[in-house]
């Protein structure tokens, strides 16, 4: 299945998600368009719109595009992950230069994903062993290395599932699920809220937003079911609960680098959320472990 007979009708399913979410919204302020306007859940859709757009256009174009846009959102997650931790100018060049070289030579070799870590690993301590300065002890080197693995080589992996056969269609249902189940987790966990999930990392998360977050996953999942690859049963009986269960484990992850570096957000460029980080950590763990589970089923 190519490209475009993927992403006709999923443009179709998310216009009208997209609608029926602007009409909750009108629904939630009760008409008042200018509370409409200024209110966070708002910003968001549009910010969401703006996502959706640039990212189902790159797909459709495919090639350089797709693989220029991903090796764009490497470098700029790179930026950030360097910032949450502390990375100085000499591993923050290291990175950034690492990130859209990784994602090109995944486009390029894909064989070459698994071995890139370790490549990565030791350019680093090659690095810190020329140059023998604080800014590059074997600390930093390991904050070096964890955020190329956080952040970097995810990235490179939704890469290398896009080029798989239904490799396409497959990065478009990962990528709904975590959108529908984040969205759904929100909505949930703020309207019922409950006990906390895990109050020491995120005392906003509680027990009610997972279980949304879980709904969320199903309902994209069902929503989704013309474009699904063929998959065993156990897949489709289970797999939205592990993205559920995946991209809360990536939300928590973010939220503990972010309270051990005193920052509320990791950016502040996308309105509504924050920074890059922020809309996809949930992704940067969900999309390597599925394309591992996908190739231990031989999907």
């Amino acid at each position: 299945m190519n490209a475009q007979a993927v992403l006709t009708p999923l443009i179709e399913t998310l216009v009208a998600l997209f609608a029926a979410s602007l009409a909750g919204l009108v629904v939630m302020v009760r008409g008042n368009l200018d509370a409409l306007g200024h209110h966070v859940w708002f910003r968001r859709w549009l910010t969401w719109g703006g996502i959706v757009t640039v990212c189902v256009g790159a797909l459709w174009l495919g090639g350089i595009v797709a693989v220029a846009l991903a090796a764009l959102i490497a470098w700029q997650g790179a930026r950030e992950a360097a910032m949450l931790l502390s990375l100085d100018s000499r591993p923050r060049r290291l990175l950034l230069v690492a990130a859209p070289a990784v994602v090109a030579v995944t486009a390029w070799r894909v064989n070459a994903l698994p071995w890139l870590p370790l490549l990565f690993a030791a350019v680093a301590l090659l690095t810190a062993a020329v140059f023998r300065r604080p800014s590059f002890s074997l600390t930093v080197v390991g904050r070096t290395v964890a955020a190329y693995t956080w952040v970097v080589w995810p990235i490179a992996t939704a890469v290398a599932l896009g080029m798989q056969p239904n490799g396409v269609a497959w990065l478009v249902a990962l990528c709904v699920m975590v959108g529908l189940a984040d969205v759904a987790a929100c909505v949930v966990g703020g309207r019922i809220g409950g006990p906390k999930l895990a109050a020491t990392i995120s005392p906003a998360k509680t027990w009610s937003g997972l279980a949304g977050s879980v709904a969320g996953a199903y309902l994209a999942w069902a929503l989704l079911t013309p474009l699904r690859p063929t998959v065993p049963t156990v897949a489709v009986l289970t797999l939205p609960l592990l993205v559920a269960l995946l991209g809360t484990t990536g939300d928590l992850l973010e939220s503990w680098v972010k309270r051990r570096a005193g920052v509320k957000d990791a950016g502040a460029w996308l309105p509504g959320f924050g920074g890059l980080l922020d809309r996809i950590d949930s992704a940067l763990v969900v999309v390597p472990a599925v394309y591992w589970l996908l190739r231990l089923w031989g999907v």
